[in-house]
């Protein structure tokens, strides 16, 4: 995949050395739609030809799994840090407490980022090369801090 200039959003050994790859894109699919994609050449040809030249930016698995996960270890939404009024509605402030929250709840980095990157339009940062700066320094930041 990454030879033909795809970026997968995640991969995951489904049995040894079977793996699947996800990639996001602009639509929810249902499992069936979701398996004649993966599977069909005129899929990959369609994204290689679409008009902005990237995969899109459909997150649902990743967010379904950030949420199952939350609700495992008891991490707080970062929604809920949005919103807390001892922010001041200063949302890196708020960022930068959840991502403290997570990494104190054993997140990894990787998961801290892309839980910033989903959880609210960070497009005043720039582009998205700056957005994604933003939501690695924030989430290094915090593990550095709980490891210090």
């Amino acid at each position: 995949m990454k030879a033909e200039g795809f970026e997968p959003a995640a991969v995951v050994e489904t049995s040894p050395d079977n793996f699947q790859a996800w990639l996001n894109h602009s639509q929810m699919l249902d499992a069936g739609a979701s398996t004649r994609a993966a599977k069909a050449p005129e899929f990959i040809a369609g994204i290689e030809t679409s008009s902005d030249g990237e995969a899109g930016q459909g997150e649902e698995p990743r967010k379904q799994s950030r949420r199952r996960r939350r609700q495992r270890t008891g991490i707080r939404p970062l929604e809920e840090f949005h919103a807390d009024p001892t922010y001041a509605a200063d949302l890196h402030r708020a960022d930068m407490a959840w991502a403290k929250h997570a990494a104190r709840r054993g997140c990894t980095m990787e998961e801290i980022k892309d839980e910033l990157l989903d959880g609210r339009d960070l497009s005043k940062k720039g582009s998205r090369k700056r957005q994604l700066e933003y939501a690695e320094r924030t989430a290094r930041k915090a593990i550095d801090q709980m490891s210090g």
